[in-house]
């Protein structure tokens, strides 16, 4: 049987989703992205002995 659009189930994935996207673009706009990819970076970094 194929579930309805508007069901429960779609409509809580999609405020998760939209939640989701809102959020990362949130975190963008602050300029958050660059401090923690820099900081994944050093980590890497110090993990395989380069730096």
């Amino acid at each position: 049987m194929r579930e309805n659009l508007f069901s429960g189930k779609n409509l809580i994935r999609a405020a998760f989703l939209l939640a989701s996207v809102l959020l990362i673009a949130a975190g963008i706009s602050k300029g958050d992205f660059f401090s923690v990819m820099i900081k994944g970076v050093n980590i890497c970094l110090e993990c395989i002995g380069i730096g």
